[in-house]
């Protein structure tokens, strides 16, 4: 960055609205890696700073009410159980697991027509990048997610 541009964005700040400025202390722990000293953030205690940082609108959905089948596809016992905990606890209420077809990538299928903003949370929250639609489904849920081998435990 050459020192006009640090200049000029030293002389922005001092345009800022001091009224639109919000402190936040982010929630984690200490932890000391190859004797290194190491914030490690807890982003379950920080859900909402992040939702403000990356920018990410309300979802546009109930997810207590997102009716949601998650399905282990793997030989990993338990892992769908783990994987409904974990989406449990934030927020998603109406879960049931199973076991699937083996499978070596997780995805998540979409049954039900949820907009994009939406979908991109829930990839987020869910960890699980790979995603497919599909609404002429029979299926008697809104969305299923099936953990592929790819996918690991969650603590």
């Amino acid at each position: 960055m050459s020192p006009t541009e640090m200049l000029s964005y030293g002389m922005g700040v001092t345009k800022v609205d001091k009224a639109n400025i919000n402190m936040t202390t982010l929630q984690g722990d200490g932890k000391y890696i190859s004797k290194i000293s190491y914030f490690i953030y807890d982003e379950n205690k920080n859900l909402e700073v992040l939702k403000i940082l990356r920018g990410s609108k309300p979802m546009s959905i109930d997810i207590e009410s997102l009716k949601i089948k998650v399905i282990n596809g793997t030989s990993k016992s338990g892992l769908a159980s783990n994987f409904k905990e974990y989406i449990n606890k934030k927020g998603y209420g109406s879960v049931e697991v199973g076991n699937g077809e083996k499978s070596t990538e997780s995805k998540i299928i979409f049954h039900k027509e949820i907009d994009d903003d939406s979908i991109r949370s829930i990839k987020r929250e869910f960890k699980i990048d790979n995603v497919d639609k599909n609404m002429d489904s029979q299926d008697d849920c809104d969305v299923t997610v099936i953990l592929g081998e790819d996918h690991e435990y969650i603590k």
